[in-house]
């Protein structure tokens, strides 16, 4: 999977290094839930400063594995690399498709490109939505917006499950993420 980005020229570099960062942090993020490293020794002994304990404590407290974490990591996929991965249409549109089969609890899009043929774009509404904290938990739920301030007539709510939003991060690691990498190694 690794390339040798030192091959291309700075610019390349700069989006290939965007890309692998947002991946690594997501695996890291997810390898340090699935150790339960607040519980670990290493945790107990990082030097995290004058305020130390108090961190260790605050992040005790909410734990890594909570909803932030998952909207960093869905800011990860979706919103630093966002101009990079335009270019992948194909991908777009799997993704989009695979998300629309999650177990969704509401739903609601009144854009005028959303009604047709090929549906709802949730890559661009939950992009929007990450990028400008238009969202919040409600109960077991994550609840995505996306409203256009110059088009109050045009609104986009997506509601589901913590369950299912965990599927949405698998979805662009799989459909988006790893087939970029997949294309510059080519």
């Amino acid at each position: 999977m690794s390339i040798n980005i030192n091959n291309f020229d700075s610019k390349k570099q700069t989006e290939i290094n965007l890309i692998y960062t947002a991946y690594s942090m997501v695996c890291i993020l997810n390898s340090l839930v699935q150790s339960d490293f607040v519980n670990s020794k290493t945790f107990n002994s990082l030097p995290l400063g004058s305020n130390a304990n108090a961190i260790k404590d605050i992040i005790k407290q909410v734990s890594i594995g909570n909803q932030v974490t998952f909207l960093i990591c869905l800011y990860c996929y979706l919103v630093l690399p966002k101009e990079l991965l335009n270019d992948l249409n194909t991908e777009i549109k799997i993704c989009n498709k695979k998300i629309g089969q999650l177990e969704i609890v509401e739903e609601l899009s009144t854009y005028p490109k959303d009604q047709l043929e090929e549906g709802i774009n949730y890559m661009y509404h939950l992009r929007n939505s990450v990028s400008h904290a238009n969202y919040r938990f409600e109960d077991d739920c994550f609840i995505f917006e996306d409203s256009n301030p110059n088009k109050p007539e045009h609104n986009f709510v997506f509601k589901v499950s913590k369950m299912e939003a965990g599927k949405i991060l698998h979805i662009l690691e799989v459909e988006l993420i790893l087939k970029f990498i997949e294309n510059i190694q080519t």
